[in-house]
């Protein structure tokens, strides 16, 4: 099913990613899957990112379930999030977890996310 764990500062390096942010690694009993980060001070502000070789099994949506649950704990109930209109694959996602299509500017598109 997949959980997350926060990242070490050596999983953050080997990613390549900045060690200021709040990272999370999301692993299946040992394999990982991917990692997403969250940053709750920013209305919450979210990143989400599944390895090619782990795509198509449903893997965004659990991991995504997992920091909707995350932000939850935090008593965070909606939140908006921005991604490129042609990322078609976190539409799906957004619109299975009851986003809600706010605007679209250029090639940009906004939702809102209601935590329930």
């Amino acid at each position: 099913m997949g959980n997350l764990y926060k990242m070490s500062e050596g999983e953050k390096k080997e990613y390549n990613l900045p060690l200021l942010d709040n990272y999370y690694v999301f692993k299946n009993n040992e394999e990982v899957l991917g990692f997403a980060k969250i940053n709750y001070l920013k209305c919450p502000d979210i990143y989400i990112f599944i390895f090619e070789n782990k795509r198509g099994y449903g893997n965004g949506n659990i991991l995504f379930s997992k920091v909707l649950q995350s932000i939850r704990e935090q008593r965070i109930y909606s939140f908006e999030i921005e991604f490129p209109l042609e990322n078609i694959i976190m539409t799906r996602i957004i619109h299975k977890n009851g986003g809600i299509e706010v605007t679209r500017k250029e090639n940009i598109v906004k939702y809102i996310i209601p935590i329930l």
